[in-house]
């Protein structure tokens, strides 16, 4: 008996210790002497399950009393009535009580999304037009201008892309031979080794200008004669028309031509004649600087100084559309204290509004603002000119060389020692885009004064060249360093910035 006896009480002894379904488990986590207010418990076994988890706790005040307004330490305050406990696996997800989806994928409504392992890429598709000429019959050439003099800018193939204009008058084409009808192709002559163009177009339109001019340049109505990749070679080079260009035989003639290079070639210079008047036009390849990855620059404030009754502050600007509105800051500017606004532009605001903050005194700023469009925020690029004059009170914004914005009774004065550009004072709120070709000057601009520099870059001979404070044309395209004209030098912050071709 004894023997039996003993092996009931082991068997008892080990059954107590064993758990089983429906069993229950205490374990004690805080105690009144614990030391600390937050800490993890563990459950006793990963290789168990739970029906139920009951949490139980109790709390007492420190010897029974209870903390008032003027002495907080006596025991219990309001903050020592609050308990937040919670329950963790990170191996499990609750099925019950699941009330959002284990991935969410933007911009998705359906129940199953394919997907691939693999790089994707974009490809695009583009239509050019090949002509083939196998013979001539007959044709009919006439020469316009027979000069030898160097035109090395109108396009510039060693760039990645490029846009000319050149205007022919009816005088120059009547006195060549030329008469109504139509014209079938060009013999454009190239002076050296030539180079590739590739997407070159060509367009033509009847035109009354008898002039080009940088500020009005136009960009529709054309008749698109070529499309399709070109190289140019040494000599006579035959643009053969798709179609034919019907001239009406009164007015002058404006072709247009551009091209894309994914890889620069070699600049290509033609022979030309010199005029009186402007009769081509041709672009600069062109960078930005991008803020969106939350960059900023710290602009050196040797030479804001300058700046005190009046002020022009003129930019290009190329807003993310699909983040705008947003809260932005393009520009911040103060004299020694950050919280001391003397010019603030947020390009919007998250409620769309054109905020332009300029003049600081008795602790409030000057302010302009107006709602924008989506047009006007991003999606395309914008010239907008900022202008404040403390003697007359007015501030001034012009949007594409157009007053959009006046107010009046602005008279703080401005006093500039600090300017941050991309950001606010505290190095918030980013602008969310481009901006290129910074000017800024010690006076204020007129509207002829803002259409003069909105599409020519600014040079010594410009007449208003000496109140140029700075002038930042961003073009560097790589490094580290934006440079200005003016030998002023912008430092760049911590922040990554990125330059993209605009």
């Amino acid at each position: 008996m004894k023997k039996i006896l003993v092996c009931l009480l082991a068997l008892l002894s080990f059954s107590a210790i064993s758990q089983v379904t429906g069993d229950t488990i205490v374990v004690k986590t805080f105690k009144y002497g614990s030391t600390t207010r937050d800490t993890a418990i563990q459950f006793p076994s990963n290789s168990l399950t739970y029906e139920k988890i009951i949490m139980r706790y109790n709390m007492r005040c420190k010897n029974g009393l209870v903390s008032t307004s003027s002495q907080r330490n006596l025991g219990c305050g309001e903050w020592d009535y609050s308990c937040n406990t919670y329950i963790a696996d990170s191996s499990r997800m609750e099925i019950e009580n699941l009330t959002a989806p284990s991935h969410i994928i933007s911009n998705f409504t359906g129940t199953v999304f394919p997907y691939t392992t693999l790089q994707p890429y974009d490809y695009y598709n583009y239509a050019q037009t090949t002509v083939t000429l196998n013979s001539i019959t007959s044709e009919t050439q006439y020469t316009v201008g027979t000069g030898t003099s160097s035109v090395p800018n109108y396009l510039k193939a060693n760039e990645k892309s490029g846009r000319s204009q050149l205007l022919y008058t009816a005088a120059e084409l009547t006195s060549a031979g030329f008469t109504a009808g139509n014209i079938d192709g060009l013999l454009l002559d190239v002076a050296n080794a030539g180079g590739n163009t590739n997407f070159f177009n060509l367009s033509i339109q009847n035109t009354t200008l008898t002039a080009l001019n940088a500020s009005t340049v136009v960009l529709t109505g054309f008749t698109n004669v070529y499309n399709a990749n070109y190289s140019f070679v040494n000599g006579n080079n035959r643009i053969q028309f798709h179609t034919p260009f019907t001239w009406n035989g009164t007015d002058n003639i404006l072709i247009d031509c551009s091209f894309t290079n994914s890889s620069p070639s070699t600049p290509i210079i033609f022979n030309g004649v010199s005029t009186t008047s402007v009769n081509a036009l041709y672009t600069n390849n062109n960078y930005a600087v991008d803020f969106e990855s939350n960059g900023h620059i710290n602009i050196n404030s040797t030479f804001l100084s300058a700046i005190n009754n009046s002020l022009t502050i003129s930019f290009w600007a190329y807003g993310n559309k699909n983040l705008m509105p947003a809260n932005t800051s393009v520009m911040y500017a103060y004299a020694t204290n950050p919280n001391d606004r003397a010019l603030n532009i947020h390009l919007p605001w998250s409620d769309n509004s054109v905020y332009f903050d300029c003049g600081f005194s008795a602790g409030g700023f000057d302010r302009a603002n107006k709602v924008s469009t989506a047009a006007n925020q991003g999606g395309q690029w914008n010239h907008w000119t900022f202008t404040k004059n403390v003697s007359s009170g007015w501030m001034r914004v012009y949007l594409n060389g157009t007053l959009w914005l006046i107010a009046g009774g602005k008279i703080k004065p401005i006093s500039i020692m600090n300017m941050i550009l991309g950001k606010d004072a505290s190095l918030n709120n980013n602008y969310k885009g481009k901006i290129n070709e910074l000017t800024i000057w010690n006076r204020e601009f007129v509207l002829a004064d803002v259409k003069a520099i909105m599409n020519v870059p600014v040079t010594p001979s410009h007449p208003f060249y000496s109140d140029l404070v700075a002038y930042y044309k961003m073009d560097e395209g790589t490094g580290l360093i934006v440079n200005d004209t003016k030998k002023c030098y912008l430092n760049r912050n911590k922040y990554s910035l990125e330059f993209r071709q605009r």
